[in-house]
């Protein structure tokens, strides 16, 4: 397999910023990395099949064991059982009062330590050469940071997800979030681009500046999961809303 190295890096959320971008654009269009990256994926998850299965033998064989042992041993576990039951009843107690003081955090510092302002240079270069012209100068007002005159001209091709990607980030700069998610909403729901990653971590942002904290951990959570461009971002990010 050519590409394992770089298809175990992926998996396990290795490859830096440059190097996903690439590979996920490679992704699409690749036939033959698409065809590794299946095999990939289909022996990753036997092998995962297979540790469970050795994990459940070797607890299966611990119980056999420890019912040979009698009451005594009966009554150790119990007591270890009935303090890991205490420890449990706290952490759901702790998480549910973490939970309700997701609103106390300051979202406002949280917004401002997370967003910046985004280079335009990459997503010409993944997009190619066919880019309407009015998207075009609108990405040269928004790097003059022209946000007025930027949205303006991507409003002149509203299905253009490159322009739609630049408009919500150039409302985001005006500070006109609900117009901002409306933009990357759009995006989502395309479903089949190169601009997700972007449209997710930006519209977690909006409804963190906006207060919408539950719908911002949510969108956030699911970027910290997956093999997003921002994953390590949204790890920390959780983190400090957690804290």
């Amino acid at each position: 397999m050519k590409n394992y190295d770089k298809l175990y890096r992926y998996v396990h959320g290795e490859l830096d910023e440059s190097e996903l971008w690439e590979f996920k654009k490679s992704l699409e269009t690749d036939v033959e990395l698409i065809k590794e990256y299946n095999e990939f994926m289909a022996m990753h998850q036997t092998i995962g099949q297979h540790d469970k299965f050795s994990l459940l033998n070797h607890l299966n064989m611990i119980h056999q064991e420890n019912k040979k042992k009698g009451i005594q041993r009966f009554l150790a576990d119990y007591r270890v059982v009935a303090a890991a039951a205490s420890i449990i009843l706290i952490l759901a107690v702790g998480g549910l009062m973490i939970s309700n003081y997701y609103g106390q955090q300051s979202n406002n510092q949280l917004y401002a330590a997370y967003f910046t302002h985004e280079n335009s240079m990459f997503s010409l270069r993944s997009t190619g050469s066919n880019i309407e012209q009015p998207v075009i100068q609108g990405i040269q007002y928004y790097e003059m940071q022209n946000f007025d005159a930027a949205v303006e001209m991507f409003e002149k091709a509203p299905d253009n997800l490159l322009g739609k990607l630049y408009g919500g980030l150039s409302f985001m700069e005006l500070n006109e979030f609900e117009k901002a998610k409306e933009s990357f909403n759009f995006i989502i729901q395309h479903n089949d681009n190169l601009f997700i990653d972007q449209s997710e971590w930006y519209l977690g942002l909006c409804n963190l500046k906006t207060n919408h904290t539950k719908e911002a951990i949510t969108i956030i959570e699911k970027i910290a999961k997956e093999n997003s461009v921002y994953k390590t971002k949204a790890q920390k990010l959780l983190k400090e809303l957690k804290n």
